[in-house]
């Protein structure tokens, strides 16, 4: 049997169900830690021998399920991501070592004291006859080799500290110690459920461990997920010390935990920043006002903007494009405005005003429209001239502009120069003519020279048609208080003296 086989396990139940079986890591002999479909990882004795199973079949690396197997009766496993198995079985692993350590060492009982044994005592050397040379020095006994290699800590937990040596090899690790490569996890005897994290390094090695790197905090994140430290509490975090190989090269004294009085005052290093440029009566423009900003964040984009700055105006360089080049989020120009903010503000922006084009454009081509109607439906008749007596005349008071246009060519709307507010101007002339025209063609329609009056005539059809039109005329010109009759309707529209009834 090999890890990453499958297995089908019968209990007995009816019907019957062969239940799948994948081995993770074996224990001991034929005792596995499997998972089930369920997800369900524990050690299990795979052999026909188990009082559990009522069968038993290993299929190997074919994972073809035999012919005496039906494949409705297989409870199988759903698809398995590869990372996901891998998962699975590293903990498999893990669970087996232990179980190896749990069975195999026990509590290591002290040694008991034993009675000292003194060594036996040596004959003593025969004296060299004479003429010879006496004996040479006696040889010296080895010493034991120092350990190759040992366990430490590489965190703080519990009653440790980073660095301390748990054990030196060849002596074993404490029971329980889960081991895997270089690697272990030591279970603390103290708190239940906790535990710490060896690595196997030379002995030689096991100093290097109890420092620190300056540079690295604690990771932490905000409710948002994003990798986030505020000021004032990392600054306590920070300890004076020399870091890993000596000092930077520097002969003045550290003054990094001036930063502790920052924290104390309620300052950042940004906002005391604006702090020293109203108390320090710094000039607007200077550059040291940029130098001292940029000095919390080393970075080499900074002489890139020097550069940029000295290459515009060599005599007066321009650092007004620095918070571009340095990428800050919050720009001088927008005032504290989240950038991200003002992009989406800037898009609203750019999406009404195109929005407002297009209407703009619809409006014109509608107005287009109205200015070349089609000569079928569109384009009212005019008359050249307006008969008399029958019909009203021409130069009568009221009516005169009107005749005076009808009498007229109609406009060209052919503007090949003309500006929008040009063609606007045209169409409202245009159309008031359009109207004066159907209100002279609805009145030569309606008069009639008959003695009985205007109100006993019989009206023909074209004549009521006429009416109406009128009528809408007057409603949208000028809105009457009382309901008049036909005739003062008529009486309001022609001047005085022209129909005489």
């Amino acid at each position: 049997m090999e890890a990453g086989h499958l297995a089908l396990v019968s209990y007995g139940e009816m019907p019957v169900v062969w239940h799948t079986r994948v081995l993770l890591s074996r224990v001991s002999g034929n005792n596995w830690i499997i998972l089930t479909p369920d997800h369900a990882r524990y050690e299990d004795l795979l052999d026909v021998t188990n009082p559990d199973y009522d069968d038993f079949e290993y299929l190997g690396a074919s994972n073809a399920i035999p012919a005496r197997i039906p494949a409705g009766s297989v409870y199988g496993f759903a698809p398995l991501a590869p990372g996901e198995l891998a998962r699975q079985m590293m903990l498999a692993k893990l669970e087996a070592e232990a179980l190896r350590l749990q069975q195999s060492l026990g509590a290591p009982a002290p040694p008991m004291p034993g009675v000292p044994v003194a060594p036996p005592v040596q004959p003593a050397p025969m004296p060299p006859p004479p003429g010879f040379l006496g004996p040479g020095p006696a040889a010296q006994t080895p010493l034991a080799p120092s350990p190759a290699a040992c366990w430490v800590t590489i965190e703080s937990g519990g009653t440790w500290k980073k660095g301390d040596v748990i054990v030196v090899e060849p002596a074993p690790l404490p029971p329980g110690t889960l081991v895997l490569g270089d690697r272990a996890v030591l279970v603390d005897p103290t708190l239940q459920g906790q535990g710490i994290f060896l690595r196997r390094v030379p002995h030689s090695q096991a100093p290097t461990y109890q420092l620190e790197d300056f540079r690295v905090l604690l990771v932490q994140f905000d409710a948002q997920g994003t990798r986030r430290k505020d000021f004032s509490s990392a600054v306590p975090l920070m300890v004076d010390g020399s870091p890993m190989g000596g000092g930077l090269q520097l002969e003045s004294p550290s003054t990094a935990l001036n930063a502790k009085s920052l924290r104390d005052q309620n300052l950042t290093p940004t906002t005391y920043h604006e702090f020293w440029l109203r108390n320090g009566d710094i000039p607007r423009g200077d550059r040291s006002i940029y130098e001292h900003d940029c000095l919390e964040s080393l970075r080499l984009w900074r002489m890139q903007v020097i550069r940029e700055a000295h290459r515009i105006c060599p005599s007066a360089p321009d650092y007004s494009s620095a918070d571009v080049f340095m990428g800050w989020r919050y720009r001088r120009q927008n005032q504290g405005v989240d950038s991200g903010l003002a992009a989406y503000v800037a898009m609203e922006f750019k999406n009404d005003a195109a929005i407002a084009k297009e209407s703009r454009k619809a409006r014109e081509e509608q107005q287009q429209r109205h200015q070349n109607p089609s000569k079928k439906g569109g384009e009212a008749e005019m008359p050249s001239e307006v008969e008399s007596p029958g019909h009203l005349a021409a130069g009568s008071t009221g009516l005169s502009t009107a005749a005076a246009l009808l009498n007229g060519a109609g406009p060209s709307f052919d503007f090949p120069g003309a500006s929008i507010c040009s063609r606007r101007r045209l169409t409202k002339v245009w159309k008031l003519v359009s109207e004066a025209n159907d209100i002279v063609g609805c009145l030569n329609e309606m008069y009639h020279p008959a003695k009985k009056g205007f109100e006993d005539l019989k009206t023909s059809q074209a004549q009521s048609c006429s009416q109406h039109s009128i009528y809408k005329q007057l409603q949208r010109r000028t809105p009457v208080r009382q309901p008049c009759t036909e005739r003062e309707a008529v009486k309001e529209l022609l001047p005085r003296g022209v129909v005489q009834w």
